[in-house]
């Protein structure tokens, strides 16, 4: 009987391994429209999560072929009366050398690094993207802002 359940287990493991099952993840980790939030110098102000394409289902490293794997984010540098500084990074899941994504830890793109710069005094909108936020006070270096769209 020992011998039929091993058996049986091999045969289910053996046609899962190199299955494939659709994976679409897209979050956003900034709060919902009109919600206020307040965070400080060095926080993240936007954050946006892609991983898309076929997981491999029998991968114990949750492999993700043919799609996208990469995260954008938005940290805040400097805060000021009338200038926002966010910091712009770029990251992605790491490749393997099969041609798709394993689901480790996240890689920062250096080259896809920079400094963006928002004037307060001509508007309190800061917008990225399809994404936009209304700043609505700023003390020392806490801001306080809500999404719009």
């Amino acid at each position: 009987m020992k011998k039929i359940s091993f058996l049986a287990v091999m045969v289910i493991m053996a046609l899962t391994i190199g299955c494939v099952r659709m994976v679409n993840v897209d979050s956003t980790n900034i709060g919902s429209t009109g919600e206020e939030i307040t965070i400080s110098t060095g926080d993240i102000f936007f954050e946006r999560e892609v991983m898309s394409g076929k997981k491999n289902v029998g991968d114990p490293n949750n492999s993700v072929f043919g799609g996208d794997a990469y995260r954008i984010e938005l940290v805040v540098e400097a805060v000021s009366k009338d200038k926002l500084k966010l910091g712009y990074s770029e990251y992605m899941k790491p490749p393997s050398p099969y041609g798709y994504y394993e689901d480790r830890a996240w890689m920062k793109k250096p080259a896809f690094s920079r400094t963006l710069e928002f004037n307060l005094n001509e508007s309190n909108l800061v917008s990225y993207k399809t994404y936009e936020f209304a700043v609505t006070s700023v003390q020392g270096s806490k801001v306080t802002y809500k999404r719009i769209k």
